[in-house]
């Protein structure tokens, strides 16, 4: 009686065990709240970032990583990404927002819903005055 009671009780503790390591796999990976996306600064070098938060708003979620500032939610636009400044008046430099390859018109970062599936890409551009 004594063996099939310990049995039980081993199998309810591997069963518990197994459900917390589940749960702690699932919240580790993000759980849909994390993306990646890639910045092309002005020399043309691309490096990738991982961002790992709750926010569900892409700006938001920048700002609470640190990759933009915070009043940049005030302003609804940004010109310093990752400690570069594009400044538009200077040289017609401006940081170009993509979403999967495709150059997004239609707002910025602060209208757009952060997606796991959807690819973001910043560049680094010059607007070519003529």
């Amino acid at each position: 009686m004594k063996m099939k009671a310990r049995a039980t009780k081993t199998k309810i503790t591997a069963f518990i065990i197994a459900v917390i390591l589940t749960g702690v796999i699932l919240v580790s990976c993000g759980g849909g709240d994390s993306f990646s996306f890639e910045i092309t600064d002005k020399d043309g070098v691309t490096k990738t970032f991982a961002v790992k938060s709750a926010e569900k708003i892409l700006g938001d979620a920048l700002i609470e990583d640190g990759y933009i500032p915070a009043d940049s939610k005030t302003a609804g636009t940004f010109d310093t990404l990752n400690g570069v400044t594009a400044d538009f008046f200077a040289d017609g430099a401006y940081w170009g927002f993509y979403i999967n390859g495709e150059m997004y018109m239609d707002g910025g970062v602060f209208d757009v819903e952060a997606n796991k599936d959807d690819e973001y890409s910043f560049r680094y551009e010059i607007f070519v005055f003529e």
